[in-house]
């Protein structure tokens, strides 16, 4: 027979860990890896957003359907994929709606039939340019501190909230971050020349021009603002003396209607249609006769 022998009380190890309702900030990060979103996904989408409004009328009815198709298409187009059910399912919870699963697949259809809309309307083009990408480049070639480049990062999100994606090109946009991150720390930016990056002053002054306007009405709503809560005065200290500095050159409105590839948008017919060639005929009464 043989004998059991129990291990020794010294080879017994007990662990206590209590619950605490606070987190280290090493935890939190770890766990915003797991949970908060790309931010490039969130920028991606604010950019097919205002495209999509750029060539269809706004609609206060559809709105919000919009922004929510914006987010998936992003997040497919930048590899965080999220299911678009569980993306109606927050969206739903932010608006403080209740639906049923019947009434969550009709929205989700809804959604899938804005997707081809959204995408024709960018014409499929998923070509996009990052600001940041951009700017933390040319802040180490121009040896920018890392807390100035920090600032300067919370000012180029904050630039998606302007039609400044939609204006001028992202390296503008870079140099103009760090120019106002430079004037908000009182720091000399003479030492930027936009002939060295492929653009020009006009351009990066249109970007600040814009900036500034973000900033002085509406700081509240921007990122920066919770970060530094103090900083609207000094954006009005800056844009002061800049009275005199012109932007891009508006062209003029007669130039558009010389322009071959611009059209007007006839609201009056509605979304487009693809079909066979035998299946045309119907809707040959919606195509304008010139």
């Amino acid at each position: 027979m043989t004998s059991v022998s129990r291990p020794s009380t010294a080879q017994l190890t007990s662990t206590i860990q209590l619950a605490r309702p606070f987190l280290t900030k090493s935890q939190i990060k770890h766990a915003q890896k797991k949970t908060i979103e790309n931010f490039t996904t969130l920028e991606t989408a604010m950019i097919y957003y205002q495209r999509y409004f750029l060539f269809n009328k706004f609609d206060t009815n559809i709105y919000y359907d919009i922004a929510i198709t914006s987010i998936f298409i992003a997040s497919k187009n930048e590899d965080t994929i999220k299911k678009l059910r569980d993306i109606l399912i927050i969206a739903n919870q932010i608006k403080n709606t209740f639906l049923t699963q019947d009434q969550l697949e009709l929205y989700r259809r809804k959604i899938l039939s804005l997707e081809s809309k959204l995408l024709e309307t960018i014409s499929f083009d998923f070509r996009l340019f990052h600001v940041e990408e951009l700017l933390i480049k040319i802040s180490k070639t121009l040896k920018i501190s890392k807390d100035l480049g920090y600032l300067a990062w919370l000012l180029a999100y904050d630039s998606y909230q302007t039609e400044l994606a939609l204006k001028i090109p992202p390296q503008s946009i870079s140099i103009a971050c760090i120019t106002l991150a430079l004037k908000l720390k009182d720091e000399n930016c003479d030492q930027i020349r936009p002939e060295d990056f492929h653009t020009s002053q006009n351009s990066i002054n249109e970007a600040l021009l814009d900036l500034l306007e973000l900033y002085i009405n509406s700081y509240n709503y921007t990122n920066l603002a919770s970060i530094y809560p103090d900083y609207q005065n000094k954006f009005v200290e800056i844009r002061i003396p800049m009275e005199d500095i012109n932007g891009l050159k508006e062209q003029d409105v007669s130039v558009l209607t010389k322009d071959d590839y611009y059209n007007d948008r006839d609201f009056s017919i509605g979304e487009r249609r693809y079909m066979l060639g035998n299946q045309r005929k119907r809707l040959y009464s919606e195509i304008p006769k010139n």
